[in-house]
């Protein structure tokens, strides 16, 4: 999917629109939790997207791979993941 150039304030017409939505309909978060909180704005923006005739994904595939740290193995040092190799110091 190739991103296209936007048009000069097509974000702050987005962002009337959606602001608009989420006033008429009555949106809030007050008194949720953080998680509360994330899922309420994630229905919200589903419901605004749907609305303005969207498609909506709310969730996608991610991997993450922790990069890998130097550790300290007494006399050895390594890196953990062992995706290189060790180096030893005498």
């Amino acid at each position: 999917m190739a991103h296209e150039p936007t048009e000069a304030g097509e974000s702050e017409i987005l962002a009337i629109s959606l602001r608009t939505y989420l006033r008429e309909t009555g949106f809030s978060f007050t008194g949720l939790t953080g998680k509360e909180a994330t899922r309420s704005i994630t229905r919200a923006g589903a419901q605004w997207v749907g609305a303005s005739g969207w498609r909506c994904r709310t969730e996608a595939q991610m991997r993450y791979i922790d990069p890998p740290r130097l550790k300290s193995g007494g006399c050895i040092a390594y890196w953990s993941p062992s995706c290189l190799p060790a180096l030893a110091f005498a």
